[in-house]
């Protein structure tokens, strides 16, 4: 489609960057699942407290597993839903296999019983 004006050229030519703009947005969407296709459990493990619930005294952590971009979005959940405070970041780790790292620190950290 050949513009006859400079008004008809421009609209086209706003056009085509909006549909460069699109196509950028879905390639680094395509992107990113890709890669979590790949590393589908690579992400954080966090180890949280709550010393305002359970008390200082208790020694008592959560650890956890979030696959979120932002895993503190995933804390907050926690600190919402479960308890009357927030729960206080000890560790944020990244992991490939954030699964495999958490069942480990839970092994290694359990009190012999």
């Amino acid at each position: 489609m050949a513009a006859k004006t400079d008004a008809e050229k421009e609209i086209l030519e706003e056009e085509f960057r909006s549909l460069e703009e699109q196509k950028a947005e879905i390639e680094q969407r395509k992107k990113r699942v890709q890669y979590r296709e790949q590393f589908r459990h690579a992400g954080y493990v966090y180890v949280i407290s709550n010393i305002g619930t359970f008390g200082e005294e208790k020694d008592v952590y959560k650890i956890g597993v979030s696959l979120r971009d932002k895993p503190e979005e995933r804390v907050d959940e926690l600190s919402d839903a479960a308890v009357p405070f927030d729960f206080d970041i000890h560790a944020m780790i990244f992991s490939a296999d954030a699964y495999a790292l958490e069942n480990a620190l839970h092994k290694a950290l359990m009190p012999d019983g």
